[in-house]
C-alpha cells in the first residue's frame, strides 16, 4: 500500500512542472523571449493569462514591475502584514521597496497602473541589486547611447549598472530609448538575468 501511496505522490510530482511549464499560446518557440518567459514562469516569478497566453508585446505597468523586481529580490515576506497607506493590491510591494529606498515616496494609486518606462526599470532595479540584495556595486561603464544626455548622474549610474551586468541592453541603431515603455517580454529578460547574477 504504501508503495502505491509514493507511486501516486511521485506521479504528481512529475505532472505538476508540465502544468507550471506549459507553453502559452501566444510565445512560440522561437520568440526571442521564450527562454526567459518559460524559465521564469517555470519558477513562479511571472504568470499568463487566464486564456493561456501571456502578452508578450503588452505594456508593463509600474505596479508589476514593482511586484516582480520585489519578489525576485528578496524571499520570506507576508504581504499581507505589510501596512500601507495606498489602496491598491501593489502597494505592499511599493511599501516594501521603498524601506529598502528603491523606491521614491508619494508613488500614488494611479501610478502604479501606468506603464513603465526602460530608465525607470533601470533605475528601480540597479537599487535593488544593491541593497536588497547587497550585491557589489560593480564598475560603470562609459555608455554608448545617443539618447541619453537629459538624463540624471544617478540615472546614468544606474544604467551603466544594468549595461555592466548585462541585464539590459540599446537597440542598433545606438540609442537606448529610455522613455519607451517595458514589454512583459522584455520584463521577462531584464528579470532572469537580474535573478541570475552571482
Amino acid at each position: 500500500m504504501k508503495k502505491i501511496v509514493m507511486l501516486g505522490v511521485m506521479m504528481l510530482i512529475l505532472i505538476i512542472p508540465m502544468t507550471v511549464n506549459a507553453a502559452f499560446s501566444d510565445v512560440p518557440e522561437d520568440h526571442w523571449a521564450n527562454s526567459y518567459i518559460t524559465e521564469l514562469s517555470g519558477k513562479g516569478v511571472i504568470n499568463g493569462f487566464p486564456d493561456g497566453t501571456f502578452g508578450p508585446s503588452e505594456t508593463l505597468t509600474y505596479g508589476q514591475f514593482i511586484k516582480l523586481i520585489v519578489s525576485a529580490s528578496i524571499e520570506g515576506v507576508d504581504y499581507e502584514l505589510v501596512s500601507t497607506d495606498v489602496d491598491h493590491w501593489a502597494a505592499p510591494y511599493l511599501k516594501v521597496a521603498q524601506n529598502y529606498g528603491a523606491v521614491e515616496e508619494g508613488i500614488t494609486a494611479e501610478r502604479l497602473d501606468q506603464p513603465i518606462s526602460r530608465l525607470e526599470v533601470v533605475t528601480i532595479l540597479g537599487k535593488c541589486d544593491m541593497d536588497m540584495r547587497l550585491h557589489e556595486q560593480q564598475s560603470v561603464e562609459d555608455l554608448p547611447f545617443t539618447d541619453i544626455s537629459n538624463i540624471s548622474t544617478l540615472e546614468r549610474y544606474m544604467l551603466g549598472h544594468a549595461v555592466a551586468s548585462n541585464i539590459i541592453n540599446g537597440y542598433t541603431d545606438g540609442t537606448f530609448k529610455p522613455a519607451n515603455n517595458l514589454t512583459r517580454a522584455e520584463a521577462a529578460k531584464v528579470l532572469s538575468v537580474y535573478m541570475n547574477i552571482k
